[in-house]
């Protein structure tokens, strides 16, 4: 290797994917001096226009990943907001010697549901009973009592998972969590009660900083018992009790699965009798603004810049301040069936200051189905309100003034999921 391969080497950076989480990652990389190559196989991913190059190739794809970093002469290989590239991050990091907080081996704990529930029991973190199915077996739920929560073994966000209740056909649950899953395998888990929430962390020196408490609001699709988040508030109200278990459980965690310099995300419930129970967890971003963003309008924490350098095995120097006093919702707004033409109203709500930040998901052109799921999610927005009850307002004036066409100039706006609802 020459010195300009040298040079080259310590100066490329191949980001795996390109939602709005790897946008903001290829902008904190651009600023470094990297010079930015995405993977992502849409022909126009809303991170595409950051990156200095963009690969029409499949970020899942282990192969072609490596052949993509052999050929730039990759120095650095990364994902932020994506379950399902950490183990391709680990397997060509390590093959390639680049730096990474994965290995992999450890990249399985956190994508495999069925090795982290393991991990979680051996060491007495509350998790719901579960059974793990394999692509060939058939998936019974007869030892548990209705409801159960149907998923893939290795899912991420909301797709595949549905809530089989009394009246609503286990078959259909099952196929939509192998679809969604690579493996085929299926998780069957027993519904838990109580307030969800998502819980943005991060650990630096081996001790988890509890960085923001996101309540979680989700809809229940009926007929067939598939759900969907559609948004998330901040900050949760919690009793001090409350922090301390979720502190607690933080700090369990990140002993369970050796964390040491890493973002970690948990999704869990606060039960009916006063515990926390792990859903699962992420050592990543999570994959909407609710997390990367709120975190830093709340905190002052910057995620992506502290992931970066947990990658390049940097000292974390940063701390959250928690100074703000506002109130802030990230919420996600779906479309029915149709081809998308545009957005309406959107920009001019930025505008005024009712949205905050605007995210968009899918571009004119895009065809959705008649399904309520994240591929059918248009786009996210933020709002920051003093109080609640004015947050509520505002997402309320929001929705009044909303609207997203298709081809035909009809509305194709999913009114049915949202705060407008309740």
């Amino acid at each position: 290797m020459n010195d300009k391969q040298r040079e080259i080497k310590k100066t490329v950076a191949v980001v795996l994917g390109g939602t709005n989480p790897h946008k903001a990652l290829i902008e904190n990389l651009n600023k470094r001096g990297y010079h930015t190559v995405l993977i992502d196989y849409l022909a126009s991913p809303p991170a595409g226009e950051a990156a200095g190059e963009h690969i029409r190739k499949s970020a899942l794809d282990s192969k072609e990943v490596l052949e993509v970093c052999r050929a730039c002469g990759a120095g650095l290989v990364i994902s932020a907001g994506l379950d399902k590239t950490i183990p391709v991050v680990a397997e060509v990091a390590s093959v390639l010697k680049l730096p990474s907080i994965y290995t992999p081996e450890n990249a399985r704990w956190f994508t495999d549901k069925d090795i982290m529930k393991q991990i979680m029991q051996r060491h007495d973190i509350l998790t719901p009973k579960y059974r793990m199915f394999g692509r060939d077996e058939e998936a019974c739920i007869s030892e548990f009592s209705l409801p159960v929560t149907i998923k893939p073994a290795d899912g991420t966000g909301s797709l595949g998972i549905t809530v089989v209740r009394e009246g609503v056909e286990t078959e259909p649950a099952v196929v939509r969590a192998r679809e969604a899953s690579t493996t085929g395998k299926v998780l069957v888990e027993e519904f838990t009660n109580g307030r969800e929430f998502s819980i943005d962390c991060f650990v630096t020196g081996g001790k988890a900083e509890v960085l923001l408490v996101r309540e979680r609001f989700t809809r229940e699709v009926r007929n067939n018992g598939s759900i969907q988040c559609y948004a998330t508030i901040t900050p949760a109200h919690l009793t001090e009790e409350e922090n301390r278990l979720i502190q607690r459980t933080a700090g369990a965690l990140t002993e369970a699965f050796r964390l040491k310099n890493a973002p970690l995300l948990i999704q869990g419930f606060i039960t009916r009798d006063g515990r926390f129970s792990v859903l699962e967890i992420a050592v990543r971003l999570g994959g909407g603004p609710s997390s990367f963003r709120t975190v830093t309008l709340k905190t002052g924490f910057d995620l992506i810049d502290a992931t970066v350098d947990c990658f390049l095995g940097k000292e974390i120097s940063q701390r959250a301040h928690h100074a703000d006093s506002d109130v802030y919702a990230s919420v996600n707004v779906y479309a029915t069936s149709g081809e998308l033409k545009e957005l309406c109203g959107f920009h001019d709500l930025q505008q005024t200051g009712y949205i905050h930040e605007l995210y968009q998901y899918k571009f004119p052109g895009y065809v959705f189905d008649d399904s309520i799921s994240a591929r059918n999610r248009v786009c996210a927005f933020i709002v920051k309100a003093n109080t609640r009850e004015q947050l509520f307002q505002k997402i309320k004036h929001i929705y009044q003034n909303i609207d997203v066409k298709n081809t035909k100039n009809t509305s194709i706006l999913n009114r049915s999921v949202g705060f407008n609802t309740l």
